[in-house]
């Protein structure tokens, strides 16, 4: 808690009250960040919909806090919830609560009001991983949309050393050998071309 001094020297605890109340009265006019904890303003709400008039996490990106006129926000709640993995412990706060990720909800820049805390580092981290969780994201799914990347070469096989001899001889070892090659490079070839037939096929489902 912050201690204040009042005007006889004396400890006041109010003087660090005040002193909180314009901390969170600048951050409340301040640009809104991802990972910020405000109270929002109550409005009606329908069915299993998390009651508005309680803290929210802004889950957003910063790019649209800063241009949109709504945010996404996670709700916090102090009751007691099932240990699910969209649920994610907040301590930042002055009560232990927790973020309900299952729910993400879009509101309105105005209904966001006094500024209570951030979320930590660690938090943050928890509630990316329950938001992948909740809305189903693959983050490896990027790595299934890159091209793939052209067959290589197939590598020169040295020629066998095929002595002095019957001309013969020296043809039929010949040609084994083109024949080997012929059929290393007809299977880079197929590999290729599967490979360009998946990618091509997911691109344009997509």
């Amino acid at each position: 808690m912050t201690r204040m001094r009042n005007s006889e020297g004396y400890f006041d605890p109010t003087a660090g009250i005040a002193l909180r109340n314009v901390e969170r009265t600048e951050k409340s006019m301040q640009q809104i960040r991802r990972g910020d904890i405000f109270y929002t303003e109550k409005y009606a709400t329908v069915g299993s919909e998390q009651m508005a008039g309680r803290p929210a996490l802004v889950v957003s990106n910063d790019k649209c806090n800063e241009n949109a006129d709504t945010i996404e926000i996670v709700y916090l709640t102090t009751a007691p919830k099932k240990d699910l993995p969209t649920h994610v412990t907040i301590r930042s706060t002055s009560r232990e609560s927790t973020a309900l990720c299952e729910q993400v909800t879009t509101v309105s820049v105005t209904k966001v009001k006094d500024y209570m805390c951030s979320a930590s580092a660690k938090e943050i981290a928890q509630i990316e991983l329950a938001l992948l969780i909740s809305l189903d994201l693959n983050m490896g799914a990027l790595e299934a949309t890159e091209a793939p990347k052209k067959a290589p070469e197939p590598t020169p096989q040295p020629v066998a050393e095929i002595y002095v001899g019957d001309d013969d001889e020296k043809i039929d070892e010949l040609e084994k050998e083109v024949l080997k090659l012929k059929a290393q490079l007809d299977l880079y070839q197929d590999l290729y071309e599967r490979l360009s037939d998946r990618f091509y096929g997911r691109a344009a489902n997509a």
